[in-house]
């Protein structure tokens, strides 16, 4: 199976730490959503927005066990849903994405999450906080 993350979950560390596991993955796109910082959190959750297109990471072969632990990581915020992403060469996979769930979308700022300052500032507490749980 296929998961697209466009989040925390990019972090390789992130995802070993969640699932105990590595994963083949590549770069990708989903079209159609765009991603937002969660209001008093250090992650982002994507919101559907005409027009808008999230980058992101693709990982291969992602089994049921790896899924029924990112689905408990997630908690009742996202919902996973099964959504076509587009990889480097154009072609378009169908792939597991986490999506904030309708009813809780006020949560989402209009701010756009920067990952870059996500892995400067947040990534090493962050995996000490997901270690502990």
């Amino acid at each position: 199976m296929f998961l697209f993350c466009y989040g925390s979950l990019e972090f390789a560390e992130v995802m070993r730490e969640v699932t105990g596991r590595t994963f083949a993955a590549e770069a990708a796109e989903l079209d159609g959503f765009a991603r937002y910082r969660v209001r008093d959190a250090d992650y982002p959750g994507l919101l559907p927005e005409p027009g808008a297109s999230t980058k992101g990471t693709l990982y291969r072969e992602v089994d049921d066990a790896a899924l029924a632990a990112l689905d408990r990581f997630e908690g009742p915020l996202y919902e996973r849903r099964r959504l076509e992403v587009r990889v480097a060469d154009g072609e378009r996979r169908r792939a597991n994405v986490y999506v904030v769930r309708e009813a809780q979308r006020d949560l989402l700022t209009r701010e756009p999450w920067d990952e870059r300052a996500f892995a400067r500032d947040r990534l090493e507490a962050f995996l000490r906080r997901i270690r502990v749980h």
